[in-house]
């Protein structure tokens, strides 16, 4: 586990080879705050209290809406999901391109990142109940 904030960040190492969601649970006891994680379903108890807010991995997000954006042959939500993907990892590639220390990169994602990831939940919320929980699409979008 990795957190913290700028100029006080740590990793901690703990490894569990089993009964993740009881680890997660028993890690995060009294945890408030924001938690960066996987959509790991294992994650989902600690998604439900009021005192965390989640913020999953856009890498594993990204992963379910390519494969449907590769099959589509028009235009379709995937494909806009995608879009804002590339405009997303741009920013990053400023960033890497820059060399930038991690207070100015946590910078630039607050000036940049952080207004596009907004409009993309905006996005996300308006088009997500037009799909199927179930559908690859669906999937996707929760």
């Amino acid at each position: 586990m990795r957190g913290g904030p700028p100029g006080k960040e740590s990793i901690i190492y703990r490894y569990k080879a089993d009964k993740h969601k009881l680890f997660v649970e028993e890690w995060f006891e009294g945890f408030s705050g924001t938690l960066h994680c996987d959509g790991d379903p294992f994650f989902d108890p600690m998604f439900n209290k009021k005192d965390i807010n989640p913020n999953v991995c856009n890498a594993h997000a990204r992963r379910k809406f390519e494969p449907i954006a590769k099959a589509t042959t028009g235009e379709g939500l995937a494909k806009q999901a995608m879009r804002f993907y590339k405009r997303l990892y741009k920013i990053e590639r400023k960033a890497k391109d820059q060399g930038l220390s991690p207070d100015k990169r946590h910078r630039l994602r607050q000036q940049e990142s952080k207004r596009l990831m907004a409009e993309f939940k905006r996005w996300l919320d308006k088009y997500a109940p037009t799909n199927l929980p179930k559908s690859s699409l669906g999937k996707a979008f929760r």
